[in-house]
């Protein structure tokens, strides 16, 4: 008989990115996703080992963020222990302790056929509530990105920037919206987005804004205003130096140019 089944609110939910690339078949690259890992995985499913004769507890994820808490029984096989019951049965030949993998399989099956079911779910309507974390959000938008539904990806980065996202997937989240608004000729757009990230010293931004100004509007004075604004910032004593090499040869080009421009 199967363990009695209990539900608890989750501490550990499973990453979205996870599940849209491992479960639901889409194959993106794994740059194109933001977190292909679970929270806290290691722990591999909170499976708590029961001693001898004592039943363990097998927690496993489910939908809505809860686990599902499937109280062991002798049946039961958790997973850890499952190499040496098998090595046992090839020893031995005595077959009846894998009764109790066959059942761990099918609560396996179980689980994973709840979590299709959410994930698709997710895929459908990604803003109706069921994403609790900013970061999964994101992860979504760049798989939605990645697979080329450029407004379902745009709708949820948006979302995602007025969510409480950790400093550098923020600044990483404005630049991708950025670019897919360049990307689809939306300057205006690109333009307030940049400025807001060129005040949060994102050197890429002053870039962006000086071949805006260089190449669409021929203005060479506020090209040539943010290339050495940008020259100003890497050269800050507290700019990393890895980062300095990165941009100072291209931006010193950059502003040379300009100045023959300008004569």
């Amino acid at each position: 008989m199967p363990g009695k089944i209990a539900v608890e609110p989750s501490h550990e939910r499973l990453s979205i990115a996870f599940a849209c690339q491992h479960l639901v078949g889409l194959h993106v690259a794994p740059e194109s996703v933001a977190s292909l890992s679970l929270y806290d995985y290691g722990s591999s499913y909170g499976t708590t080992k029961g001693t001898k004769g004592e039943a363990g507890t097998e927690l496993k994820w489910a939908p809505r963020g809860g686990l599902v808490m499937f109280l062991g029984t002798q049946e039961d096989v958790p997973g850890w222990l499952i190499p040496s019951v098998y090595f046992d049965y090839l020893r031995s030949g005595d077959a009846r302790p894998l009764k109790g993998i066959f059942y761990h399989n099918a609560m396996d099956i179980l689980a994973m056929a709840g979590l299709l079911n959410h994930v698709s779910q997710v895929l459908e309507d990604p803003l109706n509530g069921r994403v609790e974390h900013s970061l999964d959000l994101v992860a979504l938008a760049k798989l939605f990105e990645a697979l080329g539904q450029l407004e379902r990806a745009i709708q949820l980065y948006q979302h995602g920037l007025t969510l409480d996202l950790p400093e550098e997937n923020y600044w990483d989240t404005l630049q991708r919206l950025s670019f897919m608004h360049k990307r689809q000729g939306n300057w205006t757009t690109a333009i307030e987005l940049w400025q807001q990230a060129a005040e949060g010293r994102q050197i890429y931004a002053h870039v962006e804004l000086a071949k805006y100004f260089e190449h669409q509007m021929c203005d060479y004075h506020q090209a040539t205003y943010w290339t050495q604004n940008a020259l100003e910032l890497i050269n800050t004593p507290l700019y990393p130096r890895s980062r300095r090499r990165q941009w100072y040869a291209e931006l010193e080009h950059r502003l040379a140019r300009l100045r023959r421009k300008m004569g």
